[in-house]
């Protein structure tokens, strides 16, 4: 229907949604949604979708006015708005919601309006304005008394009324049709023209389409130049400068441009399906014209069958993008993406005097001004004294990095061709179709940059992305800016990187409590020392407090000068230092919103978000956050906890006092903290609960924390987590049961191992449940899977999980145990080994070589902690197993035995 008439507003009531389906689920292409679910009881609900193109935004009505089940949104008309309003009105509703809609029609009607939906009031005859029932006489009095035109006179559901559209002027609506149902409703659609201007915020844009680019004639050109002679004695600003216009030219001759924001039609409608749809709709307006229960009859039977040819249609696309997943797995993973993602909609935001921006450059410019205001205006009139552990140790200073063209080559073959370009508009996908042309010319602009200390303009401008986070769009704060940076200088970023983790890495020189952006180390390595620490400590009786740290901003706030000083101090040389200060002093950035851009802001701190080197820059800056504090210190780039497990009056003054440096630290080094958003758990029997302060402020207690995307409760128990985890799994497997119409297993197993199962194993190592209860919680969402596809529905759950080619999650989750230990004896993982494990040193005749002790465990959490719980399994493992040369050849070896062993 929307593909065939295309309209610019849409209300539908009784949507039946709940909270469990996304927007992403609901929202259609090309259309701002706006939705109010019935909650606690089945049932209700209303969605407003208006059109991308208008200036559109939702507003709350006065404590009174507040409908359960209605949605109300401004329409930006010239120099004024034009309310839409959508009410859902049930039959059995209360007496305290009927008189909010009134108070709710009252308030909207003073100013100009249209209020749209199913009300049930169907004793109310319209062209007389006549009723029957005391609540349709009191609704109908209503619209009299706030001067409003009713434009449905036909019915709309049987032989009543109940779907009407209100205005506050007459003129304001045209041309009102009653149309056929829409799908399986009893109620009819209506159809109106509002006659009013709507300001429209998008222009009509073209940009190059880099997909259909005619790149052999493009490297046929570019091979002719001699870049040798061509750069020969050229300063680096002067060869870049060259190298981008002859890119800019080779991109205007050869590729197109392609007009934005064209809306594509749905690829699972046939023809036939089309055909039978207009078939359909042809025999409405017959039915209508003549009344006839023939051509009624007529019309049902056309239903009918455009119904099951468009399931037909959808089915089989959906089978064709199953058999394909092989030889095209990007249509698979789109058509995914496209149920879960909703599009981002930026605005309309509320400036600083309260009123409403819409127009894009505006929006952009209040959003450039929001980001801005968190950056560190740095102190450098006395900028602190170095005293790192670092002085006194023998290492060289990290030298020059020089590029050759392979290493160029290598990066580009290692970029995704789907990533957008920065400011310099040129994309990855360009630079891989002409990477043999263009490698030699960019290793010499790469060499003189780095000889010169020289960044071009363009290096060092952004385009920032604002991404809603949560809350309402209406705030400049609720939105998180990315950047999207020159894809050159990215290039560069990542030989810098490389160079500079190789040598902080050989030289040990980041503190092991750091385990994000490094090899080998990951939020699962943090969250495995953390656990292994907090149950051997509670297994011995201890109680442990654990404090959660929050920086402001942490890389927006990053001070340069200190950077630089921190950096020198890691044993960075001059020459790499002085083009890091060119890379990042004299950055600017500007905020794109529909299309329109902000005026350039000075960036004056941090690291820049989105690049590749802002990451590991950040890591040095807080590598000495931990130096002088006594207690456990875990970090993941700025997500960081302290601990300590807490005996006596004086361990808690210790962990106070650390806290106490930790402030000292931040204010020396310009990284405040968020003390609000700072939490402490306190867990262990016999704990005390002691109050931790951090500058004035007094720590909020919590009885449980989210922790690198895992729930940590204060018993420490992982019932939580797994109530999570199955809950979000449930929630996408309801979403796969209401938008897949081919639910045979070619689809249903991928879909369930692409988006549910990650969910039920995302660090599963770290909080693996061991209660029957949690098992069968997980296993039931698997099991639920299985069951959906309509062949297996029938037969055991062992032998539909033979047909899908799985294994219980029980088993997957042995399996996982034991790859970790593996990766973690081998030193595939980062992290010490000692720390987990003890290695047996007596050689027995029977078992393995890499004998694992066990030790005795007097708490739950601690006997089945990863440390504990894996022995047994592992010392289990044959020689052959045991002693594989690489992970892959180990878990193909774990397979073999588990399927040995007779685990499902």
């Amino acid at each position: 229907m929307v593909e065939d008439i295309d309209p610019h507003i849409i209300g539908i009531t009784e949507s039946w949604a709940t909270p469990d389906i996304s927007d992403a689920e609901l929202g259609m292409t090309g259309y701002v949604m706006f939705r109010k679910d019935r909650l606690g009881r089945r049932g209700g609900g209303v969605i407003l979708y208006i059109k991308e193109s208008i200036q559109a935004y939702e507003i709350k009505l006065e404590k009174e006015a507040e409908c359960e089940e209605a949605v109300w949104c401004n329409i930006v008309t010239g120099n004024s708005t034009l309310t839409v309003g959508l009410v859902y009105r049930s039959p059995n509703i209360s007496m305290e919601e009927n008189e909010k809609i009134h108070n709710a029609i009252k308030e909207v009607s003073k100013r100009d309006c249209i209020i749209m939906g199913d009300f049930n009031h169907g004793h109310i005859q319209w062209t007389s304005l006549q009723s029957t029932g005391r609540e349709d006489q009191e609704f109908l009095n209503l619209v009299q008394d706030s001067f409003l035109s009713q434009h449905v006179l036909e019915a709309t559901r049987g032989e009543n009324v109940l779907d009407i559209v209100l205005s506050s002027q007459k003129e304001f609506v045209d041309n009102v049709k009653i149309c056929e149902p829409l799908g399986c409703s009893d109620h009819n659609q209506i159809h109106f023209i509002i006659k009013v201007k709507a300001e429209r915020n998008r222009k009509i844009r073209y940009r190059k389409h880099f997909h259909k680019g005619r790149y052999k004639d493009m490297r046929e050109y570019l091979a002719k130049i001699d870049w040798n002679n061509t750069l020969k004695n050229k300063t680096a600003t002067e060869c870049w400068n060259i190298l981008k216009s002859e890119i800019d030219c080779v991109v205007d001759k050869f590729v197109p441009l392609k007009k934005q924001g064209k809306r594509s039609k749905k690829k699972h409608l046939s023809k036939e399906a089309i055909r039978k749809i207009k078939y359909k709709q042809m025999m409405w307006k017959t039915y209508r014209h003549t009344g006839s229960e023939e051509d009624y009859s007529i019309y049902k039977e056309a239903l009918n069958q455009a119904t099951a040819e468009i399931r037909n249609s959808k089915r089989s696309y959906e089978q064709k993008i199953a058999f394909n997943i092989k030889h095209d797995s990007k249509s698979f993973y789109a058509y995914v993406r496209s149920k879960q993602k909703v599009q981002d909609k930026v605005g309309p935001l509320e400036g600083s005097d309260g009123n409403i921006i819409t127009e894009g450059f505006l929006m952009a410019e209040n959003l450039n001004e929001y980001f801005s205001s968190v950056f560190t205006r740095e102190d450098i009139s006395i900028l602190p004294v170095l005293e790192t552990k670092f002085e006194g140790r023998e290492f060289d200073y990290l030298g020059q990095l020089i590029v050759t063209p392979t290493m160029v080559a290598m990066k580009i073959r290692d970029m995704k061709d789907n990533k957008s370009p920065g400011v310099d508009g040129i994309p990855p996908k360009l630079l891989l179709e002409i990477v043999e042309q263009i490698s030699i010319p960019l290793a010499t602009v790469f060499n003189l940059s780095l000889e010169e200390g020289i960044v071009p303009l363009e290096w060092k401008e952004a385009n920032i992305i604002p991404l809603f986070k949560k809350g309402s769009r209406n705030k400049s704060e609720n939105y998180r800016p990315v950047s999207l940076t020159s894809v050159i200088c990215k290039l560069l970023e990542r030989l810098i990187k490389d160079h500079l983790v190789d040598f902080l890495v050989k030289n040990k020189l980041i503190n092991p409590s750091q385990h994000g952006f490094l090899k080998a180390r990951s939020c699962l390595t943090n969250m495995l020392c953390f656990l292994e620490d907090v149950t051997k400590w509670l297994d011995e009786g201890s109680p442990v407090d654990i404090i959660y740290l929050d920086f402001k901003k942490a890389f927006d706030k990053v001070p340069h000068q200190r950077l630089l000083l921190k950096l020198k101090a890691h044993g960075i040389g001059n020459g790499m230092i002085n083009w890091i200060e060119k890379w990042l002093i004299g950055r600017r950035q500007r905020v794109v919103v529909d299309g329109e851009v902000s005026n350039w802001k000075a960036v004056l701190s941090g690291v820049p978000q989105g690049s590749v080197l802002g990451p590991i820059l950040f890591l040095i800056y807080i590598n000495d956050l931990d130096d002088d504090i006594t207690s456990k210190v875990l970090k993941f780039a700025d997500d960081t906890k302290v601990f300590r497990k807490i005996k006596s009056d004086a361990d808690r003054q210790h962990l106070q006092d650390d806290l106490n440096k930790l402030i000292e630290w931040s204010e020396k080094w310009q990284m405040l903290f968020n003390f609000g958003k700072c939490k402490c758990l306190h867990t262990g029997h016999g704990n005390e609960d002691a109050q931790y302060t951090m500058g004035d402020t007094v720590l909020n207690t919590t009885l449980k924390e989210k922790d690198l995307g895992l729930t940590i409760s204060a018993d420490m128990k992982v019932s939580e987590q797994c109530g999570i985890a199955a809950a979000k799994g449930n929630q996408i497997l309801g979403l796969i049961r209401r938008n897949i119409v081919y639910k045979e297993k070619e689809l249903i197993i991928p879909l369930y191992k692409t988006i549910v199962r990650p969910h039920l194993e995302y660090c599963i190592q770290a909080w693996r449940p061991y209660r029957k209860k949690d098992i069968d919680m997980l296993e039931r969402v698997q099991r639920r899977a299985t069951k959906m596809i309509p062949k297996l529905r029938n037969i055991s759950y062992e032998m539909r999980l033979k047909e899908c080619g799985l294994t219980t999650l029980e088993t997957r989750r042995l399996r996982g145990d034991q790859i970790e230990v593996f990766k973690i004896l081998n030193g595939y993982e980062n992290i010490d080994r000692n720390i987990f494990f003890t290695v047996k040193e007596e050689r027995r005749t029977r078992g393995h070589g890499v004998t694992l002790a066990k030790k005795q465990c007097r708490l739950d959490i601690r006997k089945f902690s990863f440390s504990q719980r894996t022995v047994n399994e592992w010392n289990r493992l044959s020689a052959d197993c045991v002693g594989a040369s690489s992970v892959n050849i180990f878990k193909n070896k774990i397979d073999i035995y588990l399927r040995r062993a007779g685990y499902t």
